[in-house]
């Protein structure tokens, strides 16, 4: 089970997904490119989650699984962090 997202790493995520109501729960299984994110918002979100949570990201994680939803991106980095 991954750990429950951040407080700081949601606010990422909804920085890159302006569509996304402020209101709205975010759910950590949602489908970041049906939602919105495109590739620059995907740039942008991978470099400021390693400044954030000073990680290095490795190149064989830089795909569109890892990024494919907040769950799958927050298992990135909680693993990452834990090393």
């Amino acid at each position: 089970m991954t750990a429950p997202l951040d407080p700081a790493f949601e606010k990422l995520i909804r920085r890159v997904l302006p569509r996304l109501p402020a209101d709205r729960p975010l759910d950590p299984d949602l489908d970041l490119k049906a939602e919105g994110m495109a590739s620059i918002a995907t740039i942008d979100l991978l470099i400021r989650v390693e400044e954030t949570f000073a990680v290095k990201i490795p190149d064989d994680k830089l795909n569109s699984v890892t990024f494919a939803t907040p769950a799958s991106l927050w298992a990135t980095v909680a693993e990452l962090r834990a090393h």
